[in-house]
């Protein structure tokens, strides 16, 4: 004689719940469900900008060019690496530290970009990684004839080093700030924006442009440097932007001139 074990009724057991499970509900129930329709009032586009924290409008390099119902949460600033380390070893965080009190006292949270390249407006970057370059080059930004652009190699062993360490000093002072909204990853690129349009490569020096290994480089001091703090990335090099939104979801991108 076969033994009884409960065991035996879990089959059927499971095709009940399955029964039970997709039984439809009955006429009376289907017919006191209701539709609810929800209107919302229209906003004019004559009204104010919504101002809201780490969104939107901001106060730009100084200035708000949008009229709001009150001053933007958030202020943003850019530095050139020359302005922060102008000595080897030696970092001066005087005009951050201005920017974010600034901001600060004003009610803001504060952010800001670091810049190896701005065109037209000389060297960028410190004279003492200038002399240990030697695919550095300048570049006539504005076609006038003239030499006004310093351009690093940022492949150069050199340049990933020093801004390695440039970024952990920044990183060493300002993550988990509370004055800090969010730190970009900038650095590489003309204004730091991740692109060179209109600089030649191969460049007159012999420089190449730069590898998919250092845009990941670059994009990673940036992680490592500021791993309490948000972070903002230009949309500018594909390659990069995707490398850095699936390193970190603390990572977002920004689009300059949108629209």
């Amino acid at each position: 004689m076969t033994r009884f074990s409960p065991w035996h009724l879990l089959p059927v057991l499971s095709a009940l719940l399955m029964v039970l499970l997709f039984v439809p509900r009955s006429t009376a129930q289907l017919s006191t469900s209701q539709t609810v329709t929800f209107s919302p009032a229209i906003v004019p586009l004559s009204d104010p900008e919504l101002v809201n924290p780490v969104r939107g409008l901001y106060k730009w390099r100084g200035l708000e060019y949008a009229p709001l119902p009150r001053p933007a949460f958030d202020a943003y600033q850019r530095f050139e690496w020359r302005t922060i380390e102008p000595n080897k070893d030696q970092y001066d965080f005087t005009a951050i530290e201005n920017a974010a009190n600034q901001a600060k006292a004003e009610g803001r949270k504060f952010a800001f970009r670091i810049r190896a390249v701005v065109g037209s407006s000389g060297k960028k970057v410190p004279d003492y990684l200038v002399g240990l370059m030697e695919r550095g080059w300048w570049h006539d930004f504005n076609k006038d004839g003239t030499a006004d652009t310093y351009v690093p190699d940022w492949n150069d062993p050199d340049f990933i080093d020093r801004a390695t360490r440039l970024l952990n000093a920044l990183g060493a002072r300002y993550n988990n700030d509370p004055r800090i909204a969010w730190a970009e990853i900038g650095m590489y690129g003309n204004w730091g924006e991740w692109h060179m349009y209109s600089f030649p490569y191969p460049s007159p020096s012999g420089a190449q442009a730069i590898t998919a290994e250092n845009k990941y480089k670059i994009v990673d001091m940036h992680i490592n440097a500021f791993s309490a703090n948000r972070l903002i990335m230009p949309s500018d090099n594909t390659e990069a932007v995707v490398y850095a939104m699936s390193r970190s979801p603390r990572i977002g991108w920004r689009r300059d001139s949108l629209g």
